[in-house]
């Protein structure tokens, strides 16, 4: 692939592909395919090069990550970005590592947020297969050192220049990731940062790099973090706070840790993806409050005045006219059809 920025987008609900291309049209992208169902798009992608492809995860032909799996065979250094919903994030981390997850967006995603992870991704895929390219130009170069030694010193310089400045624009996107990005030991100790996690923190690079992870970060009571280092795998944590040092205020994040896993097949580094969720904690909170207004608020009322409106309708308090018997009994069936959609939501909920 050479400065390809086709997208291929993957979803089974016709509603969602076609909102994503009324947003990308408005943005320029020109270059995208749309398919509600996974194997056809596995059957474009068998004529056709992309550089970014976006899946949802819960498609009944087969889930995202059976399918962002199964794309690797014909566009390996293509950028995946798979949309769950927020039940289906614990999923979404185990994909980092099995298909080579570059992102996940829950659903309802913001716009400037998929649009930038859009572009990151591109530019991702890209730099890979520049990489890919000048490796291959390095060991051609190589062989003409063989031949030609008298040049072994500009060509290696040459070559060194091109692939530093690629390890640099590769640097730039985990740098400038929303994200916080940082490498722990297994004792949990900070080997590096990225931009992004000094701001969750207020702290500098220079004072975050040699401290304890849970010195830094308030963990649950009950999470033991040196007892899931140990363990060499892959972890996911939701109960966890930060308390910014410059505006005194704490936040509520969730962190993936993954395993860096040598070529002797040890483990001695993990990287942490650390996301705010303040967001979501303040939209649980509101729709916590939305279920008891509904509760207290309408359904109690509602009760009791479906229970009154029997009373006159069995003739516990007189006898009626048929006329207003059926006047009472259009509002019983009103309210009970209220309590109804009261219900429903609560079940739902």
């Amino acid at each position: 692939m050479t400065n390809n920025s086709k997208i291929l987008i993957v979803d089974d609900e016709s509603i969602v592909t076609n909102t994503l291309k009324n947003v990308l049209a408005l943005e320029g992208f020109e270059d995208v395919e749309f398919f509600n169902n996974p194997l056809e798009a596995i059957e474009f992608l068998k004529e056709n090069n992309v550089a970014l492809i976006i899946s949802d995860f819960l498609m009944p032909q087969m889930n995202g990550i059976e399918f962002l799996r199964e794309t690797k065979k014909y566009v390996p250094n293509a950028s995946k970005i798979l949309l769950t919903g927020y039940s289906d994030k614990e999923n979404a981390i185990k994909a980092i590592n099995e298909v080579g997850l570059y992102k996940y967006i829950e659903k309802p995603w913001d716009n400037d947020i998929l649009l930038l992870s859009i572009k990151n991704g591109i530019e991702r895929s890209q730099l890979i297969c520049n990489l890919e390219s000048k490796i291959n130009e390095l060991e051609q170069a190589n062989y003409k050192i063989e031949k030609y030694s008298h040049s072994l010193e500009d060509m290696v310089e040459a070559k060194t220049a091109s692939l530093s400045e690629s390890n640099e624009k590769l640097s730039a996107i985990i740098n400038f990731c929303a994200d916080g990005i940082l490498t722990i030991d297994h004792r949990g100790t900070v080997l590096q940062v990225n931009q992004a996690f000094e701001t969750m923190t207020g702290l500098d690079e220079s004072f975050l790099i040699g401290n304890k992870l849970d010195e830094i970060l308030h963990f649950a009571k009950y999470e033991n973090l040196d007892e899931k280092l140990g363990r060499a795998q892959e972890f996911f944590l939701r109960d966890v706070s930060i308390k910014n040092s410059l505006s005194n205020r704490e936040i509520f994040v969730e962190i993936s840790f993954a395993p860096i896993i040598n070529s002797n097949e040890n483990t001695n580094t993990f990287v942490c993806v650390i996301r705010n969720i303040q967001l979501q904690k303040e939209l649980d909170r509101l729709r916590d409050d939305f279920i008891a207004t509904l509760t207290h608020d309408l359904r109690t009322p509602l009760l009791a005045s479906i229970q009154a409106l029997e009373f006159f309708i069995d003739g516990t308090l007189g006898k009626l006219e048929d006329r207003q018997l059926k006047i009472l009994e259009t509002m019983k069936t009103s309210n009970e059809d209220i309590l109804g959609l009261v219900n429903a939501l609560l079940v739902n909920e």
